[in-house]
């Protein structure tokens, strides 16, 4: 799962959670701003270069509500990468699947929580998400309210090469097959406590795309399936 950009125009650099040889999440973790500790830095040098721009509205961010710190959005997708890509358990016993129809007490908490996101931002973000890195789903952690004024930075993408590391078919197959043409897939994840499980929900969206978007869409697709068969060859 993915979070920040280093905010240094220019960089590419990408906080991500990834999979390591032996087989355990880990983060690639980016430096914060000392004064509002809501802005994301690969290093002292980004940090200098934007701190130009970025003095103008410090004080202001460091004083909002609504943007999350940085610390916490750690802590959003680190509850989630124990239980979704951990090897203490299979799958089977890490993932516990509902319906957004059942009605026992954790799927109407998932209900009322879902009625807060702004589905049309959603979908938005998951066509950025799509067109820069393929196929994933947006990942809500559960465990942290709906900010109404966020922006993107509330939201997670789980790409569908991280989500394969969790080896729960259901979820890897629903990721593989969507149209990202008219649909998005948003997961609804509330970790257990010990962290070592986690229930979901998921839900694949229809929507309508303007043509302009389509075809942005499209022409990333055949990008990202380029890039899958260079890779594929090198391996």
């Amino acid at each position: 799962m993915s979070t920040s950009n280093c905010m240094a125009p220019g960089c590419d650099f990408r906080e991500e959670v990834k999979i390591g040889e032996d087989g355990r999440p880990f983060t690639n973790k980016l430096m914060k701003c000392g004064r509002c500790k809501k802005l994301a830095y690969c290093s002292k040098e980004c940090q200098t270069r934007h701190w130009p721009e970025h003095k103008k509205i410090c004080k202001q961010l460091r004083d909002d509500p609504s943007v999350t710190p940085m610390d916490d959005l750690h802590e959003v997708y680190e509850q989630l990468s124990g239980p979704l890509y951990g090897r203490h358990a299979p799958a089977s016993e890490r993932i516990i699947w509902h319906s957004v129809s059942d009605s026992d007490a954790k799927t109407q908490k998932m209900n009322k929580f879902m009625s807060q996101v702004d589905i049309e931002q959603v979908g938005q973000y998951a066509v950025e998400k799509f067109c820069g890195f393929g196929r994933g789903a947006v990942a809500f952690n559960m465990n942290f309210p709906v900010l109404q004024a966020a922006g993107f930075a509330q939201f997670l993408w789980a790409p569908l090469e991280i989500i394969r590391k969790s080896d729960d078919d259901r979820l890897v197959d629903i990721v593989s097959t969507y149209d990202p043409t008219r649909q998005f897939v948003v997961a609804y994840l509330l970790p257990s406590a010990d962290g070592l499980a986690v229930d979901i929900w998921t839900t694949t969206l229809l929507c309508t795309f303007p043509p302009f978007i389509v075809a942005q869409i499209k022409a990333a697709a055949i990008e990202h399936e380029r890039s899958d068969k260079l890779s594929q060859k090198r391996r």
